[in-house]
């Protein structure tokens, strides 16, 4: 009976620490394994912590996020330019026909039914408002290009070129002039004047 427990123990010493062996070898092996030992950094501690500040130092820095606030902020000003821009176009109104005329006329936007004399002009050719005075007339002699180009719009410099004349109004820009009494159309008595109407508030 002894020789029998003896073999019994010699044959599980021999398998079992064989199959031990094969299995711990087999563990080794398994490729699960092989990439948690490639993954694995072993760090110190001082290192992990320094690396711990410089991420939360980026994280943390308002700089990465001005570009997108400033895009942001341009666009909604863009935006509101725009709409705002043609909130006051539509609260304009063009003449139909430029019309000038002397000190009884009515100023305001001219249409088909309303024939009142523009006072919102301006100077395609030199681009520049058209400025008018009133109960005064050009003396056409004393006129030329380079008086109005050197002295408008003041009128002080301007008057020399004046003359008193009740009822009746001057107009100029850079580059052309006239005066009239009665309303008339611009087209009418100048058709080659570049003037048009920049609108006026309804």
């Amino acid at each position: 009976m002894d020789e029998i427990d003896d073999l019994l123990d010699e044959v599980e010493q021999k398998y079992c620490s064989k199959e031990e062996n094969t299995s711990n070898k087999n563990r080794t092996k398994l490729p699960f394994q092989k990439e948690t030992n490639v993954l694995t950094l072993n760090v110190p501690k001082s290192k992990q912590s320094e690396l711990d500040d410089i991420v939360n130092e980026i994280m943390n820095d308002d700089s990465l996020e001005k570009p997108y606030k400033n895009n942001s902020r341009r666009s909604s000003t863009h935006s509101q330019s725009s709409s705002s821009s043609q909130e006051e176009s539509k609260l304009k109104i063009k003449c139909s026909e430029i019309l000038i005329g002397g000190t009884q006329a009515q100023f305001g936007a001219a249409s088909h039914f309303y024939k009142r004399v523009c006072n919102q002009i301006h100077c395609l050719s030199c681009d520049n408002r058209v400025v008018y005075f009133d109960n005064y007339e050009w003396n056409e002699e004393s006129c030329d290009y380079l008086v109005f180009r050197n002295n408008y719009p003041d009128f002080s410099r301007l008057k020399f070129v004046l003359h008193p004349r009740n009822g009746f109004r001057a107009y100029c820009c850079q580059c052309s002039w006239l005066y009239v009494k009665e309303p008339i159309e611009l087209e009418k008595c100048k058709p080659n004047f570049k003037w048009i109407c920049k609108k006026h508030n309804r």
